[in-house]
């Protein structure tokens, strides 16, 4: 499922950072991109999505796996964070 996900055109939280290689010479530089869309430990999955319709279709992807896989989830475990200051509302994500 993670495979399958993170090779989706949905987008995910991309990261950039830059370091130098050389502390005498300030413009040779690496510059390092990462696009995160979900990580996992043991029982946990943190997801990260740009768009809550990209979210959207990486949880359908989520479900039709756990569904063919015939697993239950703790749908009521779950938490919503977002950087925006408008408010969201919705019984369902």
């Amino acid at each position: 499922m993670f495979e399958g996900i993170n090779n989706t055109n949905y987008g995910g939280y991309t990261m950039t950072a830059t370091m130098p290689k050389n502390i005498y010479d300030p413009l040779d530089s690496h510059t390092l991109t990462v696009n995160t869309k979900l990580l996992g430990y043991l029982d946990d999955t943190t997801w990260f999505s740009n768009s809550l319709d990209n979210l959207t279709a990486h949880l359908e992807i989520a479900d039709d796996f756990y569904n063919l896989a015939n697993t239950k989830l703790l749908t009521n475990d779950k938490q919503l964070l977002t950087h925006t200051t408008h408010p969201f509302v919705s019984d369902k994500i």
